[in-house]
């Protein structure tokens, strides 16, 4: 908007035409000079919020195409083993049960309950090996690295950004616009500069003020997802330690954590409900850990308690 002279609608059709386009502030400084200053980040400012929301979205694109058809893929293979793992201890523990109540004496039950724990059927050197591999693989963690450090660029891009544009748009929405051409030339009734007014500067401002406030917001959060790649997470897989014959985080020595291992890991934890034997195991762990801290007996204890919750594999399409 303008001030209003005694233009014609024509005349002031133009004068907002121009002086939009344009988007130019005219003053003159102390010693009388004509200076110009460019306000055309008040016109680029939409155009700005678009390319965030576009880099904001490129971390997440890259993501999902380039790392999670391999991740979908490594976590569906081990849920499909621990469950596999699950109901094979079922088996031991029918086992178990059928030599103890065929064997009365003790010693003869004991050899050949470590000669059934024993069998090849009873050992998973598929998982182990598996999740091995991928303690010496980077690729995960690599690609977790790069998305958040392209998000916390970008982040950082836009929040200066958006302060720049506080700190030299904002404050000034008004501006004095040079009209004396094209058509009104030879108008002496003209004055030199007109007072232009930019409407909607106030939701310019609601707006940047809300983007800046999420980036900040956000930027713990994807800290935190970095520095927790640093800590081991096995809260989640050693909750199946306690199933015979199944070794996979207590002798191995772990060494840093930041590799492909760890992240399957945090995945694995994160998508708990979509593995069926856990619950059923977390309670064992409790029950196992209430009788006898893992020796023998509790072992024995445990793969009873299997026999007694049996299991069936029920899958899902697995989300993420």
């Amino acid at each position: 908007t303008h001030q209003h002279f005694n233009f014609t609608i024509k005349q002031a059709s133009y004068v907002d035409t121009y002086c939009w386009d344009s988007l130019m502030h005219h003053e003159f400084d102390s010693d009388g000079n004509f200076e110009e200053r460019s306000l055309w980040v008040h016109k680029m400012f939409p155009y700005s919020l678009l390319a965030m929301a576009v880099l904001m979205y490129l971390p997440a694109l890259i993501w999902r195409q380039l790392v999670m058809p391999t991740l979908g893929s490594d976590l569906l293979f081990i849920i499909d083993e621990l469950d596999k793992s699950y109901n094979r201890s079922i088996r031991l523990a029918q086992s178990i049960l059928d030599m103890r109540q065929n064997t009365m004496n003790p010693l003869t039950f004991q050899a050949e309950l470590q000669r059934a724990k024993k069998k090849r059927y009873f050992e998973y050197p598929l998982l182990e090996r598996y999740m091995q591999c991928k303690q010496n693989s980077y690729f995960l963690v690599s690609m977790l690295f790069l998305r958040g450090f392209l998000l916390l660029t970008f982040m950082t891009a836009a929040c200066l950004y958006l302060a720049y544009f506080h700190l030299s748009a904002f404050l000034q929405d008004e501006f004095s616009c040079f009209v004396r051409t094209g058509m009104l030339r030879d108008q002496n009734w003209v004055p030199e500069l007109v007072q232009c007014k930019m409407i909607g500067q106030l939701v310019f401002q609601v707006i940047s003020v809300a983007n800046g406030a999420i980036y900040v917001l956000l930027a713990p959060i994807v800290l935190f997802s970095l520095i927790r790649l640093f800590v081991w997470d096995t809260t989640f897989i050693s909750v199946y330690e306690v199933l015979p014959a199944l070794d996979l985080m207590n002798r191995r020595k772990l060494g840093c954590p930041l590799n492909d291992l760890n992240v399957l890991l945090l995945f694995l934890r994160a998508n708990v409900a979509h593995l069926k034997s856990y619950g059923q195991v977390r309670a064992l762990c409790s029950l196992a850990e209430s009788k006898l801290k893992y020796n023998c007996f509790s072992v024995l204890f445990t793969t009873m308690l299997l026999f007694f919750c049996p299991y069936k594999t029920k899958w899902k399409h697995l989300y993420f």
